[in-house]
């Protein structure tokens, strides 16, 4: 097994990460960027590209069903949730190779599909081994702790990411978020 040596180990290639491998990188520093999931972090996958593609549909249906008090005589309107389901998908997956190809352009940088965790203190670094075809990965600086993505409950009930129960009965660093929660979907 071959050992790589790199000057900054970032985890994560979200909105924070990837610009961030990206700026040490071009630093020159030798720089490996790891992401478990798909590139883009939360925002491209499950956050703001895919609500606000699906809200760009509702948005359109919205006006076309509005056409008539421009003058502009249309049939009823007809919602193909599959169509746009499918849409967005094809926009995710558009950013998701944008992202990767960013990556691909940056001289010192080496884009990691695996998954990293923290291991222990080696020589006053840390050790990150990485679940992937690659090899392990030694010695880095810690820039930063390790961190989660975040993501609103509302956005994940949106996407459909989670059951309603589940998010409602969670703990939440803010009780407000599930008590609006519980609120909208009495309305509903």
């Amino acid at each position: 097994m071959q050992v790589e040596q790199f000057q900054a180990i970032i985890i994560g290639s979200g909105q924070g990460g990837g610009p961030l491998a990206t700026d040490l990188a071009e630093a020159g520093w030798k720089t490996a960027l790891i992401e478990k999931g798909n590139p883009g972090g939360t925002c491209v996958n499950r956050g703001c590209t895919p609500t606000k593609t699906v809200a760009a549909s509702a948005r359109v249906a919205h006006l076309v069903s509005r056409a008539g008090e421009f003058g502009v005589r249309t049939g009823p309107v007809v919602i193909d949730l599959p169509a746009i389901l499918n849409r967005k998908d094809d926009v995710v997956e558009l950013f998701r190779k944008s992202v990767k190809k960013s990556f691909k352009n940056v001289e010192n940088l080496t884009f990691i599909s695996g998954e990293a965790r923290f291991t222990g203190e080696t020589r006053g670094k840390m050790k990150v081994v990485i679940d992937a075809k690659t090899d392990c990965i030694l010695g880095c600086a810690i820039l930063a702790p390790e961190g989660g993505e975040v993501m609103s409950a509302l956005q994940m009930a949106m996407m459909g990411e989670l059951p309603y129960t589940e998010i409602r009965d969670g703990v939440f660093a803010h009780p407000t978020m599930t008590e609006s929660l519980n609120n909208l979907f009495e309305t509903v």
